[in-house]
């Protein structure tokens, strides 16, 4: 629901059920891209970036204060 209410144009929407079982399944992106992740207030993409950094994906973050922040910094963001 939070997706559809407002993202950052351009980015997918991975439901944490979907998550875990990519996790589960090995490092689900390429070491060679880098990889944002962002959630309402940045508390589950901060623990998810955290798995990734563990897991050994050398470029992972996660956008601090979430889609929330991002907002409040009058970044841009769409609704579906």
């Amino acid at each position: 629901h939070a997706y559809a209410a407002l993202h950052i144009e351009g980015s997918l929407n991975i439901v944490d059920e979907v998550f875990e079982e990519l996790l589960r399944g090995g490092l689900p992106f390429s070491k060679s891209t880098p990889v944002l992740l962002a959630c309402p207030v940045g508390e589950k993409s901060l623990r998810y970036a955290a798995a990734l950094a563990r897991m050994g994906h050398p470029d992972v973050r996660s956008l601090a204060g979430g889609i929330v922040a991002w907002r409040d910094a009058g970044a841009p963001l769409v609704r579906e």
